[in-house]
């Protein structure tokens, strides 16, 4: 059976309800809504974007191709996109997974070859740089 995919609101109130796996971008998988809230987060892909050539052309293409394929990222428990207010970043994203494993397996799934790839295109197409980081969650 096919995992079903999940749902990205790009704009509007992102809160955590029982609707949603993921309140703040809206990526919504109904069945992961209680345990996402349950389950204690202990590692982040953290994706720190830089100031792209085409902001406007760079956030149409994000909304609409990219977190889509976050969404659709087997094992993922959360994810937060903001956009930064001032610093050397434009975007920051973090993906939420309950621990390295979770990761890497989302990353060598073919959904998650799809994001490192459509990452590259961006990288490309906006001239964004991204920088990567892996981190542990500390209680």
């Amino acid at each position: 059976m096919a995992r079903p995919r999940a749902r990205v609101r790009a704009s509007g109130t992102y809160r955590m309800n029982e609707d949603s796996r993921v309140g703040v971008i809206g990526l919504g998988l109904p069945s992961q809504a209680r345990r996402c809230q349950e389950t204690q987060v202990t590692v982040k892909l953290v994706a720190l974007w830089g100031k792209p050539k085409d902001a406007e052309g760079f956030e149409k293409d994000y909304g609409a191709t990219h977190l889509p394929l976050v969404a659709a990222l087997p094992g993922l428990k959360g994810a937060v996109a903001s956009k930064a207010l001032d610093g050397p970043y434009y975007r920051m994203a973090e993906l939420i997974f309950d621990d390295a494993d979770g990761l890497q397996g989302a990353i060598g799934s073919a959904d998650g070859q799809a994001l490192l790839a459509d990452a590259g295109r961006l990288q490309e197409t906006y001239g964004s740089k991204l920088d990567v980081l892996t981190v542990e969650v500390q209680a």
